[in-house]
């Protein structure tokens, strides 16, 4: 009995029994930190791949809807371009033709009164030249005004009528007119004279489409 004792007791203490350690020991728990495990060189590499290389994107329905729109707009857009060009050559090579071949000033006048003002007076012959190119649609000319003027000297105004020319046409139209006691600056009309006289006269010939006055002189068929 003494010595179950002396197994018991060491230095003054009691000492647990051995079954009690021995159930003691299994029950201890370990625990471990996850950052102070070392991830293994695959897995870091997998992971600097999946933040370097994000998963592709997949396109949704708004974006494909817009894709159709945006070429259907475009193809739209280029078709109209492609029938304008054809249009426009089209009608651009079928305008018809119309300039002056000829201007005359014959019978130049020059006037003065007794209040000193001084008037001109001059008989105007043009003629026009008019060609419609078109196969199918004729041509309508709206009447015009005509200004004449000499190095900026102003001369007189004639009324150019309207008229209509068939398709695929060419006109040639002689007409006159005179201007009667148009009133000048003595020393413009004394120079106009001069020149004429000298076969120097050039005349610039502007017109003007529908601002057609009572005042103005109107050109008839010769």
């Amino acid at each position: 009995m003494a010595g179950l004792a002396a197994n018991k007791t060491k230095g003054g203490q009691a000492l647990p029994p051995a079954g009690s350690r021995l159930q003691k020991n299994l029950s201890r728990r370990v625990s471990f930190n996850e950052s102070t495990v070392k991830p293994s060189p695959q897995s870091s590499i997998d992971i600097e791949r999946q933040r370097n290389n994000p998963p592709p994107h997949r396109p949704s329905c708004c974006n494909a809807c817009c894709a159709c729109i945006s070429l259907t707009i475009g193809t739209l857009f280029f078709i109209i371009l492609v029938v304008g060009a054809v249009f426009f050559s089209f009608f651009q090579s079928n305008m018809p033709d119309f300039y002056f071949k000829s201007l005359n000033v014959t019978n130049l006048e020059i006037s003065t009164t007794n209040s000193d003002t001084t008037f001109l007076t001059a008989d105007i012959k043009v003629g026009l030249n008019a060609t419609n190119k078109n196969a199918k649609m004729p041509v309508d000319y709206t009447s015009m005004n005509a200004r004449l003027s000499s190095e900026d000297i102003y001369i007189g105004t004639f009324h150019l009528p309207g008229m209509e020319q068939e398709p695929h046409n060419s006109k040639e139209l002689k007409l006159q007119t005179r201007l009667k006691n148009v009133p000048v600056a003595d020393a413009d009309a004394k120079e106009i004279k001069k020149k004429w006289q000298n076969h120097e006269l050039l005349v610039d010939l502007t017109l003007d489409v529908d601002k057609y006055d009572d005042d103005d002189f109107i050109l008839e068929k010769a």
